[in-house]
C-alpha cells in the first residue's frame, strides 16, 4: 500500500468515525437531518480539523473531537433557545456555535461578527465549500461596527456575562431575545436584566457523547 492510498483509507476512516459521532448524538436530540446535511457537519469538522494546528482556531483536535465538542454542543444548544428567523453571533471565532445550525436551518438567516481575519478566513472558507447561502460574515470589532438587528443574538466565549448582555442588546431588535452559553460555573451568577430586557431565565442542557454540563442565559429584549 502506497503513501496515498494509506492517507485515503485514513481520511474514510476518519468520515465514517465523524459521521457515526454526529449521527448518535442527533438521534439523541431526537433529530432526523437530511443526509446531505449530515455530510455537511461532517465537512465542517473535516476542514476545522485541518486548520486548526495551523491557524489556532480550536483547542480539540481531530474531526471526531470537533464533532463531539463543538458541533453537537452547538446543535444541543439551539435546542433549548427559543425559535428565531435571523440571529447574529457576536464573536464567533471559528463559526461556533452557529455554523452546525446554519447547515441543519438553510431557511434561518445567520450573521456573524468576528473581529480576528484570520478566523474570519475560516469562516468565509467554510460558507463557500458547504455553499452556505444564509450565512454573512463580518470583520470587526463589536463596538465598531453598525448593528444588524437580528430577532436574536448569542455570544458564546465573548466576555464575562455581564459585558457580553451589553454588547448583545443593540444588535437585538425589540421583542427579540439573547443568550449567552456557558458553563455551570461562568453562570453561577448570571448577568442581571437591566433596561430595556426582561424576564431572563437560565436554561441547562447537556452535550450528548461526552454528557458535559452546559448553561444558557436567555433574556428578551423589550425597547
Amino acid at each position: 500500500m502506497d503513501h496515498n492510498e494509506r492517507d485515503g483509507q485514513e481520511s474514510a476512516q476518519d468520515r465514517a468515525e465523524t459521521r457515526g459521532t454526529i449521527m448518535r448524538g442527533l438521534e439523541a436530540l431526537r433529530r432526523a437531518p437530511h443526509r446531505d446535511h449530515v455530510e455537511q457537519l461532517v465537512d465542517l469538522a473535516t476542514l476545522l480539523a485541518d486548520w486548526a494546528p495551523r491557524m489556532n482556531l480550536t483547542a480539540h483536535r481531530g474531526p471526531v473531537a470537533i464533532a463531539q465538542r463543538l458541533i453537537l454542543d452547538a446543535i444541543a444548544l439551539f435546542e433549548v433557545l427559543p425559535s428565531f428567523t435571523r440571529i447574529v453571533d457576536l464573536g464567533s471565532g471559528a463559526g461556533f456555535p452557529y455554523l452546525p445550525v446554519a447547515i441543519l436551518h438553510p431557511e434561518r438567516e445567520f450573521t456573524s461578527v468576528e473581529a480576528r481575519s484570520r478566523r474570519v478566513s475560516f469562516q468565509k472558507t467554510v460558507v463557500r465549500n458547504l455553499g452556505l447561502e444564509n450565512v454573512d460574515v463580518l470583520l470587526g470589532r463589536i463596538e465598531s461596527l453598525e448593528p444588524r438587528l437580528g430577532d436574536a443574538a448569542i455570544a458564546q466565549a465573548l466576555a464575562e456575562p455581564e459585558r457580553a448582555r451589553d454588547y448583545l442588546l443593540p444588535w437585538v431588535e425589540p421583542g427579540g431575545w439573547l443568550a449567552i452559553p456557558g458553563t455551570p460555573d461562568s453562570l453561577a451568577t448570571p448577568p442581571p436584566t437591566t433596561e430595556g430586557l426582561e424576564s431572563f431565565q437560565v436554561r441547562d442542557y447537556r452535550v450528548p457523547e461526552t454528557e458535559i454540563p452546559r448553561k444558557v442565559w436567555i433574556a428578551h429584549r423589550t425597547t
